[in-house]
């Protein structure tokens, strides 16, 4: 169910940039198969759209910041019966099914597992998108006064760092050569700088 709510968000995404994705990847974006990062948006949209995005964190222009956390960004997209407000963008595929998943759960399970899971399921999004659309109580995708797209980008501490302790392995691993000497067994030896 995770996926199918994670596609049909990327899908909704990707729908309102239709045209300036590029061809080849029209089909595949529609389907949310696409990750909303940004080296996926630069390899799948036109240049000159990509040039027309603006990355913002959740404080614009000293004012008070509307997104305030991650959590409230995910809960803001996705809770529903929470009384705020959502304008058109409310009643999307994507709200629905995150709101059927929970009602669902709550037929079978105790409100405490449903919880958990509605928790599991938003850091599973935060884990999977990097960059998305700054919604706003009327606008699914804010617009500065440029008319550029607003969106908002994080990255995860711990991933980064799992990314330099791969990078340190793999510097590590050339340094030991393997080597085979004509009938002899396979050795290591640690290489020359």
């Amino acid at each position: 169910m995770f996926t199918l709510i994670m596609r049909s968000y990327r899908g909704h995404v990707f729908t309102l940039l239709k045209d300036d994705v590029q061809g080849e990847f029209q089909k595949e974006a529609r389907s949310g198969r696409i990750a909303l990062c940004q080296t996926e948006l630069r390899r799948v949209l036109v240049d000159e759209r990509w040039e027309g995005i603006a990355i913002i964190g959740g404080k614009r222009g000293g004012k008070k910041p509307t997104i305030q956390s991650l959590k409230y960004l995910v809960d803001f997209l996705f809770d529903y019966d929470d009384g705020r407000k959502r304008g058109s963008w409310g009643g999307l595929a994507f709200r629905y099914l995150y709101q059927e998943m929970s009602t669902r759960l709550l037929d079978h399970h105790s409100p405490s597992i449903v919880e958990r899971t509605k928790d599991l399921f938003k850091r599973h999004f935060i884990a999977n998108n990097f960059l998305i659309p700054y919604p706003t109580p009327t606008k699914f995708i804010q617009t500065d006064h440029y008319q550029c797209q607003l969106w908002i980008g994080w990255y995860h501490y711990k991933l980064i760092n799992q990314q330099q302790r791969n990078a340190a392995k793999a510097r590590l691993s050339q340094r030991l050569l393997i080597q085979t000497v004509e009938d002899h067994l396979t050795y290591c030896v640690l290489a020359q700088r």
